[in-house]
């Protein structure tokens, strides 16, 4: 049976499942944003937990979804190869104190510098690698937030060219 709100209307998602799947959101959720979510799509999709920037994989994933291969090449890209690390260092210290465990020497097995420690051992940083780290983090970044730029660009001026162009000319 269909459900209806005061006004005799449908109620909106009156008949949504249990649990929301895939890329789909429910109309009440748009509701919630009064149907424009031209300046709230981020809030969105981290609200339903439809973008999960918890890790970097996941923040990978994020911007390859819309953004295909150019986010790829960015994350890709040398500058960004201590990126990895820093994830795992953080990791190591937030849920460790620095101590390195196997998970840790396991993820860090082919890195120059990071290998050499041993299970057990304190990981000890210093500003030169937290100079690196944050380098890598603020460039990856940057050039992430300019390709999002540039391809909200290019959708403007799609949008704008299939506008009707009035004509002045006498």
């Amino acid at each position: 049976m269909l459900e209806t709100n005061k006004t005799g209307n449908l109620a909106p998602d009156s008949l949504k499942p249990a649990k929301q799947e895939g890329k789909s959101v429910f109309l009440s959720t748009i509701h919630e944003y009064g149907y424009d979510l031209r300046q709230k799509m981020g809030t969105l999709l981290l609200k339903e937990k439809k973008a999960d920037f918890q890790s970097l994989a996941n923040i990978k994933a994020a911007y390859e979804a819309p953004f295909g291969k150019e986010a790829k090449a960015i994350f890709a890209s040398d500058k960004h190869k201590e990126l990895p690390a820093m994830e795992a260092i953080r990791n190591l210290y937030a849920h460790k104190g620095g101590k390195v465990d196997v998970k840790f020497k396991s993820k860090m097995a082919q890195h120059p510098v990071f290998s050499s420690f041993d299970v057990g051992s304190q990981l000890l940083i210093d500003g030169e690698i937290v100079s690196e780290f944050v380098r890598a983090s603020v460039n990856c970044g940057m050039q992430l937030i300019a390709m999002v730029d540039q391809k909200l660009i290019e959708q403007r001026e799609q949008e704008q060219a299939k506008l009707p162009q009035e004509d002045w000319s006498i």
